[in-house]
This record gives C-alpha cells, sequence and structure tokens, in this order.
C-alpha cells in the first residue's frame, strides 16, 4: 500500500514539475509565461562591435490593468560581481510599455540588462515579474 501510494505521488509531482516547465515558451524573445495580470515581457541587450549596447524592454498586460511600467538596470560584471552602469523607468497608462536605449560600454566584459515589469490598476500593484538579458563584448 505505502510502496502504491509512494508511485501515485511520484506520478502526480513529476506530471506538475512537466507541465510547469512547459508554461512558458520563447517566441521571438518574448516570454509567454501564465500571469494572471501580465501576458508577455521581453527585452534584451545587443552590444554592436562598436562598443554600444543597443537595450530595450517591453510588456503587454490584460484588463483590468490600466498602467504598466519597466524598470531597468544595466549591469557590468567585474570583478565577480555585478556593478550597475545606468538606471532607466518608463511608465505607460495602457495596457503596454515599451522602452529603448543605448549606452557605450567597455571592451572585456560581459553585461546584463535587469528589467522589472509592473502591472497596475490605479495605483495598486496587480503583479510584477523581472527577467535579465546578457551579452559579452
Amino acid at each position: 500500500m505505502k510502496k502504491r501510494l509512494l508511485l501515485v505521488i511520484l506520478a502526480i509531482s513529476t506530471f506538475f514539475s512537466f507541465s510547469s516547465a512547459f508554461a512558458s515558451q520563447n517566441n521571438g524573445g518574448m516570454m509567454q509565461p501564465m500571469w494572471t495580470n501580465i501576458s508577455t515581457v521581453g527585452g534584451g541587450v545587443s552590444i554592436s562591435s562598436s562598443g554600444v549596447a543597443s537595450l530595450s524592454a517591453r510588456m503587454v498586460a490584460y484588463d483590468p490593468v490600466n498602467n504598466t511600467k519597466i524598470t531597468t538596470s544595466l549591469q557590468q560584471y567585474k570583478n565577480g560581481s555585478w556593478t550597475t552602469l545606468s538606471s532607466w523607468s518608463q511608465t505607460s497608462y495602457s495596457r503596454n510599455c515599451s522602452w529603448a536605449s543605448s549606452k557605450s560600454v567597455t571592451k572585456g566584459y560581459t553585461y546584463r540588462l535587469v528589467c522589472n515589469y509592473y502591472a497596475y490598476n490605479g495605483s495598486t500593484l496587480l503583479e510584477s515579474t523581472s527577467k535579465s538579458y546578457t551579452d559579452a563584448y
């Protein structure tokens, strides 16, 4: 009996592990996890051969969201830790928000763009998530 119960629990936990693993898909740089109020988030960092980092972040939310906000930080990995070089914020009074910028970077380091995505109804935060994107130069 104990062995059978253990097998049932193992089967259920395996099912839920695979279900959550497939809950997100990558469609052209847009993550599509199963959130309640946020539909998609995306973004990226791409460093040109001349050392200019092109940075972007975007999000789409569901109704009843009527305010969205993205905060971003460009970080450099140096001497074993991440240091913030610049930070930005973009607010939109709709369900869609996008942001883009560029920044010159120094050769020989890895850079990441840390993005925080917020979905509001009025001033009430309904949901938030974060994602980071990395590139080396």
